[in-house]
Parts: C-alpha cells; sequence; structure tokens
C-alpha cells in the first residue's frame, strides 16, 4: 500500500517551511535544515567509523585459517572460521553505528550533498591500511585519492 504526500508537504503531513527547502517530484521537503558544524562532525563521524571498519575487517579477516577456509569448497566451514574472528564482529559492528550515525545525516541534509563525502573514507582507509597493516602507499593510490579529495572539494563547494 502506497501513501500519497501532498506537494509541498513532508510526508508526516507538515507544510516545508517557508523559505527553506523546496518541493521535489516525490512531494518531499528538501533542504530544509542547514549544513551546520554538528552536521559535519556526524558526516565526518559516519566516514572516520566506516573506515575503521575496513580495518577492523582487514586485521579478521587476516586471522590464521581465514584464507585457507575460504579457498575450501565448503561455504559452511568458511563461515563458520570467518565468524569466529571477533575483529570481524568488530568490524561489523562499527559499520552498524556509521549506520545509525548516516541515517541521522541524512534525516538533515540533501543525500547529493552529505554522499560526496563518503570519498574521505578512501583516504582515511588508505592511511590507516599503512599505518595498522602496513600496505603499501605507491604514487598511483596517492594520487587516485587526491583526485577524489579534489572532486569531494568541489562537491562541497557547490
Amino acid at each position: 500500500m502506497s501513501t500519497f504526500t501532498a506537494p509541498g508537504h513532508t510526508p508526516a503531513g507538515k507544510p516545508c517551511k517557508a523559505g527553506v527547502g523546496e518541493t521535489h517530484a516525490l512531494g518531499n521537503c528538501v533542504g530544509l535544515h542547514p549544513v551546520t558544524g554538528a552536521v559535519w562532525l556526524l558526516i565526518l563521524a559516519s566516514v572516520a567509523m566506516s573506515s575503521l571498519a575496513q580495518i577492523a575487517l582487514k586485521a579478521g579477516m587476516m586471522r590464521p585459517g581465514v584464507a585457507e577456509a575460504l579457498s575450501g569448497s565448503s561455504t559452511l566451514a568458511a563461515a563458520q572460521v570467518v565468524g569466529s574472528s571477533p575483529m570481524v564482529w568488530v568490524g561489523l559492528g562499527i559499520y552498524g553505528a556509521s549506520t545509525i550515525v548516516w541515517m541521522h545525516v541524512l534525516a538533515k541534509v540533501d543525500v547529493s550533498l552529505a554522499y560526496p563525502f563518503v570519498g574521505l573514507g578512501f583516504v582515511l582507509t588508505m592511511l590507516l591500511g599503512w599505518l595498522i597493516h602496513g600496505e603499501a602507499l605507491t604514487p598511483g593510490r596517492i594520487g587516485g585519492t587526491l583526485l577524489i579529495v579534489l572532486g569531494v572539494v568541489i562537491l562541497g563547494r557547490s
């Protein structure tokens, strides 16, 4: 069963605030909240948490026996080995928390504004991979990551 949102009203039936935001084709108000320092902190927190989740998952997947279990023929055995890694669960937990923070972001700003900042996770994840897991920082990785940052800066200024 679908519901209808009257143009110029929020999905809860409240009118859009005068002079703040506009209504798109689905009837939802957009641009209702200014991007405050608190919203930027939520965006950065979510991105940082996602990067930390990647590092934790990598640590869990580097555990002895994981590579062998994944290369074997039994999916159940591989799932048991991966599922017994505490760092895999830590990584999944961080991802869950990051998702909750991200939902708060999406409730406050347009997704087209917020989502490009996810690209900053490439920078943080690359640096954490280098610091914690000893991964190589090659010129190609650094250059590609800087191009992503440039794109985020351009989008953030628009």
